[in-house]
């Protein structure tokens, strides 16, 4: 409401409310997306996330080297965001 008057914001998706969400939305649908694929390492400040690559288990090689295993990668994360 401004002067007395209310004014319909028609060009963002909150309509009667202020456009100050407007990147947060699509974020929050985004972190339930990701949810729903096991991928809980997310967190988000407005419309930046931070996705934590850690590892789920890790195995001794033959010659002693550590090897780390992941429940996802990047390329996990684009396979689920790239038909979006």
């Amino acid at each position: 409401m401004w002067k007395g008057l209310i004014y319909v914001n028609h060009c963002t998706m909150e309509g009667l409310t202020t456009s100050g969400n407007i990147q947060g939305l699509p974020a929050d649908a985004l972190i339930a997306i990701l949810s729903s694929k096991s991928i809980w390492t997310v967190m988000k400040w407005v419309n930046d996330l931070i996705l934590f690559h850690k590892p789920t288990h890790l195995t001794q090689g033959l010659s002693g080297d550590t090897k780390y295993h992941y429940a996802h990668d990047i390329t996990t994360i684009k396979d689920i965001t790239d038909p979006l």
